[in-house]
C-alpha cells in the first residue's frame, strides 16, 4: 500500500467500540451502549450506588454494590409475594463481596417492592 493510499484508508470512519462506557453491554437486552456519559450511578430508596447502573433501554440494573448488606438496598433478598405486572419487573445482575469472597447474583425483581420475582 502506498503512503497516499494509507492516508486515504486512515480517514475512513472507524467502527464504534463494542464495549460501552459502563464496561459491558446490557445483559438483559444486549443493548450495545446502555449507559450515557451522564449516567454515573443508581438511586435505590434514599441511597446512591456509584457502581450500579440502569440500562436506558430496558431498565436492567447491573454493576457492583460492595458488600452483601449493600445488596439489599438495591434488591431485597426476599421473594416478592403475589402477582407482579410485567411492566414492573426489571433484570438485575449484581456483584458483591461477602466473607466467603466475591459473588454474583442475577434474576428479575419488582421495582416497586425491590423484591425478587425470579432468579437466574
Amino acid at each position: 500500500m502506498t503512503s497516499k493510499n494509507w492516508v486515504a484508508a486512515s480517514k475512513v470512519a472507524q467502527p464504534a467500540a463494542v464495549e460501552p462506557e459502563g464496561g459491558f453491554p446490557c445483559r438483559a437486552c444486549a443493548h450495545v451502549n446502555p449507559y450515557s456519559h451522564t449516567d454515573k450511578g443508581y438511586w435505590a430508596g434514599n441511597r446512591f450506588y456509584p457502581h450500579v447502573f440502569a440500562c436506558q433501554r430496558c431498565g436492567g440494573v447491573q454493576g457492583e454494590v460492595g458488600y452483601l448488606g449493600d445488596l439489599s438496598g438495591v434488591v431485597k433478598q426476599e421473594w416478592d409475594q403475589g402477582e407482579c405486572a410485567e411492566s414492573d419487573q426489571r433484570y438485575f445482575d449484581l456483584n458483591y463481596i461477602s466473607s466467603q469472597g466475591e459473588h454474583r447474583t442475577h434474576g428479575w425483581f419488582n421495582i416497586k417492592t425491590r423484591r425478587i420475582t425470579q432468579t437466574g
